[in-house]
C-alpha cells in the first residue's frame, strides 16, 4: 500500500517552481524490510 509522493510545484502568477522532486522508487523502498521465509 506504499505510494511515492508526487511532486510538488508552487506557481506564483506566470512562473512555476519545482519545491519537490517526485520520489524515486529507490527512495520508496529505502526504508522497507523483507520479512524472513
Amino acid at each position: 500500500n506504499t505510494r511515492a509522493r508526487a511532486a510538488e510545484v508552487m506557481v506564483d502568477g506566470e512562473q512555476s517552481y519545482l519545491v519537490r522532486q517526485r520520489e524515486t522508487l529507490q527512495q520508496l523502498w529505502q526504508g522497507e524490510s523483507l520479512l524472513p521465509e
